[in-house]
Parts: structure tokens; sequence; C-alpha cells
């Protein structure tokens, strides 16, 4: 029987991103599940909070994540609500199914079935 999901250890003061030009502090909270597959990683959400904070003007927003992640070989694909950081995409909130990909670490949306919120442009000075 597989163990359950483990709390997150979260960073006091939360994580510092750039991926949006402008500096994006990320606090979690909640609960993370790894697992390891033949073919990649899976990573489960089962109800993690994480709230961005544009710190240049105080802008903040909270999104609830509850779904899943798998990358097999650079093939990254989410479901239900996540949050999804990289070169070329900025700082996304993804809902529904979603494929990206990651080619020399630069991370392009392949395929999209539900909503996609560019947190980038909601939390922009």
């Amino acid at each position: 029987m597989a163990a359950p999901p483990e709390p997150v250890d979260g960073d006091p003061g939360g994580v510092t991103h750039e991926e949006c030009g402008f500096p994006v502090q990320a606090e979690l909270s909640g609960k993370i599940k790894l697992l390891f597959l033949r073919d990649g990683l899976k990573i489960l959400f089962p109800s993690q909070k994480a709230t961005l904070t544009n710190p240049d003007t105080g802008e903040s927003v909270t999104y609830v994540i509850a779904g899943a992640f798998t990358d097999a070989g650079g093939i990254l694909r989410f479901s239900g609500h996540n949050l999804v950081l990289g070169q070329g995409i900025g700082i996304l909130y993804t809902t529904g199914n979603q494929t990206f990909v990651d080619v020399d670490g630069t991370t392009t949306l392949t395929e999209s079935h539900g909503k996609v919120v560019d947190v980038c442009e909601v939390l922009a000075p």
C-alpha cells in the first residue's frame, strides 16, 4: 500500500521566482506525493495552496493546486489545478489537461484542454 501524501516543507518567507521578468514570491502549504514510475515521475498535489506576491507592488493571488503532474522524458502533462513555471512561459495557473514540452530548458505549451491564466499578467506592475 502506498504511503499517504507528505506535508510540504515551506521555506520561511517563501521562494522568489524570476520567470515573469520581475520577482514573484511564492509560499506553499499543503501536501505532495511523489511517485517514481518506470517511464518518469508523477507528482500529486491533493490540496496544496500557493500564494504568489509581487513584492514591488504588494499585489497577491492565492490558488488551490489540486492536480497531478507527470514528466515522461521532457513531455510534461498536468491535470486538475496546477501552477506551471518555466522559461518561455513565465508562471501559469492551469485547469483541465495541459501538455507542455521542455526542450533545452525552454517550456512550451503544446496542447490545452481547459483554462490557462497568465499569472505574470495578473501580478504585473
